[in-house]
């Protein structure tokens, strides 16, 4: 793998889990506001927490759902677009491999099996292209959550 795309990959994986942080602040700032905050900062392993928005097992998914039932009666225009839990999942579920030992990559992801048979719900070739199309749409989905917080005047740019 080449440095370039070695640092794109990982510019998607990091603006999933920052999309993934504004909607767990933004879920906890409107449905949580008053109960009390986790300092992260603090926290050692074993820590035991309260359960939040923040703190929960929520997927990437779920968060989406939360948020655009949330945000979608003030904001239509700020709902997320679900096809960014695709990418995430296909990026932490899928199979990866070179056929010709070089770039660019194939992601295979598989679904569930089924009386012995499994479906392959995505092919993608992780190309400078698909890596650079969904930085961008991960990046415009959570400007959209930012706006959102924006307008119902939440700030969630503030430790969550």
């Amino acid at each position: 793998m080449n440095e370039s795309h070695a640092l794109a990959v990982g510019k998607l994986v990091v603006n999933l889990q920052g999309l993934e942080y504004a909607l767990r602040a933004f879920l906890l700032k409107h449905n949580e506001a008053s109960e009390p905050q986790v300092d992260t900062s603090k926290l050692k392993q074993g820590d035991m927490v309260p359960a939040n928005s923040f703190t929960n097992y929520d997927t990437l998914g779920m968060l989406v759902d939360k948020f655009n039932g949330v945000a979608g009666k003030s904001c239509p225009a700020c709902q997320v677009d679900r096809a960014v839990v695709a990418v995430r999942d296909m990026l932490a579920h899928g199979r990866i491999a070179s056929p010709t030992g070089q770039l660019p990559l194939e992601l295979v992801k598989f679904g569930k099996e089924k009386n012995g048979r499994v479906p392959v719900e995505h092919v993608v070739t992780v190309d400078c292209e698909w890596l650079s199309s969904n930085i961008r749409l991960v990046c415009a989905q959570m400007g959209k959550v930012l706006d959102a917080s924006n307008r119902m005047g939440q700030g969630i740019m503030e430790r969550a």
